[in-house]
């Protein structure tokens, strides 16, 4: 029981450093260690200066603030993992004998295009690039040789699995297809809905709860400004935790008073606020500030309502409607009134279709009928002819090559999950 608790102990204490260790290891630096190593992949080793240099290729939604602890976090360990990706299918090429000589990734580099001034490749553009990518000329080579090697292994693995031109041509002669069908569209809020006695009523209320439960909601003061400059100075005063004295000090800043989520979504980015409702605040407690856009943000807890399930007669009409929705898309049938298609092709938009009747049409046999639910509306759709087209050879070409790239992400997936076994993998941080 002591052992247990004390594992537990260690967990908590090592969840509380994680945001600190990850955002020292950014500057370099992790109790006092200058340029630790972070993982070892066979003889390999990932240093924190290894993952300084691709943090920058992580590509973040815009808006994101990259100075976040928690993106800090997050592009961290993304940058982790693709490099000890990198490691492993290195150390396979380097066990296969794969070789790049230096004069070929000179030339590579050459060919870039972000290195061309006037029609030909220029040193002084390629130093400029390299300076803000924070890369030196040799660690630029070092990084280009590798993408070279890891090339003749992706070749490898492409070459061994060839996709048969009898396949490509069936994904070919879809496009050249010609399909004849037909479709309905019901309206289900004009369908009529048979009254329910009370006692039905209070029995689909009892079967349904859960449709009907209020989620526990959170209660915010959100605090809005665009004053970059005075962005420490803010921060400082809700580290102190006094996010009633912000405005007093700076009058640019807005503070929406008890808003609840619905209001706030119109003035507050929507996932801002799912990532302030996953956050463990107490009532009276404040967030750090997070830039989104143009703005940065913040939040105080004002309260925690409960969840909870309102009575039937507090929602009845809630209820009903509910009830009305089901049994319309349970009872909804085709009909009569069916418009007819003739000759769609494939790729063309046949006098404004709705997508979900060109989609049946295009990925349904002969003679089945497809059903699609639309918020007020049901869709019938039914095939009744196809008439088969000629592929062009691009069309097969293009069909082969799309089948090759599927089939080759499925296959280097595969090959590095094996390379998985063969080469010891030690994540140290």
């Amino acid at each position: 029981m002591e052992k247990k608790k004390h594992n537990i102990k260690n967990l908590l204490i090592w969840g509380i450093l994680g945001l600190f260790v990850v955002s020292g290891m950014m500057q370099g630096n992790v109790f006092g260690i200058r340029n630790p190593v972070v993982a070892r992949v066979g003889s390999l080793q990932i240093k924190v200066s290894d993952i300084r240099k691709y943090a920058n290729l992580i590509q973040l939604p815009e808006g994101i603030d990259r100075e976040d602890t928690r993106v800090q976090e997050y592009v961290f360990r993304q940058a982790r993992d693709l490099l000890i990706n990198r490691a492993l299918i290195t150390q396979e090429c380097k066990r296969l004998g794969f070789v790049v000589s230096d004069a070929k990734v000179v030339e590579v580099i050459k060919k870039q295009r972000q290195f061309i001034s006037e029609g030909k490749f220029s040193r002084a553009k390629f130093l400029e690039e390299l300076s803000k990518m924070g890369l030196s000329e040799m660690e630029y080579k070092s990084i280009q040789k590798e993408n070279l090697l890891h090339r003749q292994w992706t070749f490898m693995l492409q070459n061994a699995y060839i996709v048969p031109n009898s396949a490509a041509k069936v994904i070919a002669s879809t496009y050249s297809q010609k399909r004849s069908g037909r479709y309905a569209v019901i309206d289900r809020s004009k369908m009529s809905v048979p009254k329910l006695n009370p006692a039905d009523l209070e029995k689909f209320y009892k079967d349904n709860i859960e449709l009907f439960k209020v989620p526990q909601k959170r209660v915010y003061k959100i605090l809005a400004f665009k004053d970059n400059k005075n962005a420490q100075k803010l921060q400082s005063m809700l580290d102190n935790q006094k996010f009633g004295d912000v405005q007093k000090k700076f009058e640019h800043v807005a503070i929406m008073s008890d808003a609840d989520v619905e209001s706030l979504n119109a003035l507050v980015p929507s996932e801002l606020i799912k990532f302030f409702d996953r956050m463990p605040l107490k009532t009276g407690e404040n967030t750090r500030l997070y830039g989104v856009g143009e703005k940065r943000y913040a939040a105080q807890l004002v309260r925690v309502e409960d969840a909870y399930t309102p009575e039937l007669s507090k929602i009845k009409d809630k209820v009903v409607a509910e009830y009305a929705k089901q049994y319309r898309l349970k009872n909804v049938q085709p009909g009569s009134g069916w418009f007819k298609l003739f000759d769609v092709k494939f790729g063309e938009n046949y006098l404004g279709l709705p997508d979900v009747v060109l989609q049946a049409l295009f990925f349904n046999p002969v003679g089945k009928i497809a059903r699609y639910d639309k918020e007020n509306e049901t869709y019938f759709v039914v095939v009744d002819k196809i008439a088969q087209g000629e592929a062009s050879p691009a069309q097969v070409q293009a069909s082969a090559n799309y089948l090759q790239q599927a089939m080759l992400n499925d296959v280097v997936y595969a090959a590095l999950n094996s390379l998985r076994l063969r080469y010891k993998i030690t994540v140290l941080i």
